[in-house]
């Protein structure tokens, strides 16, 4: 399954739950012991298409964009107004992929393998059934606006791999992360380490039983769902004070405080 329709079955059963039929949330890891796990490149990373690219050769960089499109009256035209809405998309998609390719100058993987390191996450080597994948995620979430978050994808066997994705504060238009500095670049390596940290902290939690009892939500993201303003469900895995995780379908997300607004679902 591509990494864009592990978004799109996500935001369809978002959008089912809000008509009264429960999503099954991203469950807890099972807890396992020793756990040990191995770095790889999970196939879901490795597939673009209109909206989805890569913006570096080693492709662990992704970027996301669904803006561009004639909305919903051209779907209405039927096939011929779906083929012309994904060719407006991709048009758009293309741009800004131009304009980005090989200029965010951060590698996830060595960020994730130093912090990994630091947690004492262990990354026993190749031959390892777990299997991570770390990335750097960037989204469109207006359209003169990226976000960035830092993930992983846990690849156990199953055909739907666990992700965990960890917003950054920072944001930019496309042409300001294609024009970085030096100390742009280097300020953002901070907040990609800090993030990887603190996705990891969660991460290493987050297992065993007990999501279910989880405070359930309703919430609004333009990170989860860029331009379509959906009130998702989710639930409430850990709260700080800048940062709440919200367990949802197919992945768990690390949101900012003041990029959403939630309230309790009832």
């Amino acid at each position: 399954m591509s990494f864009n329709k592990i978004i799109a079955v996500m935001i369809a059963a978002l959008s089912l739950a809000a008509c009264g039929t429960a999503p099954k949330f991203q469950e807890r890891r099972a807890a396992v012991a020793p756990e040990t796990f191995s770095l790889g490149a999970s196939p879901v990373l490795q597939q673009t298409n209109h909206m989805t690219q890569h913006l570096n050769a080693e492709k662990t960089i992704v970027y996301t964009q669904p803006f561009g499109g004639g909305g919903v009256a051209l779907g209405l035209l039927g096939p011929f107004g779906v083929a012309a809405n994904i060719a407006m998309i991709e048009t758009v998609t293309k741009a800004d992929t131009d304009k980005l390719f090989g200029k965010v100058m951060i590698d996830p993987v060595q960020s994730f393998r130093l912090l990994a390191d630091i947690k004492r996450v262990d990354l026993a080597g190749a031959g390892v059934a777990n299997k991570l994948t770390p990335y750097l995620y960037v989204a469109k979430t207006r359209e003169t606006t990226v976000s960035v978050a830092v993930g992983v994808l846990l690849d156990t066997g199953v055909p739907v791999p666990s992700r965990y994705v960890f917003q950054l504060p920072q944001t930019y238009s496309v042409e300001q992360l294609a024009a970085l500095d030096a100390a742009g670049t280097d300020n953002l390596q901070q907040s990609v380490d800090l993030g990887f940290e603190r996705l990891l902290y969660f991460f290493v939690k987050d297992i065993g039983a007990g999501a279910d009892a989880e405070p359930k939500i309703q919430f609004k993201s333009e990170f989860v769902s860029p331009r379509f303003d959906f009130e998702l469900q989710g639930s409430v895995a850990d709260k700080g004070r800048e940062v709440t995780w919200v367990r949802t379908y197919g992945a768990v997300f690390g949101l900012q405080n003041s990029t959403f607004t939630s309230k309790p679902l009832r």
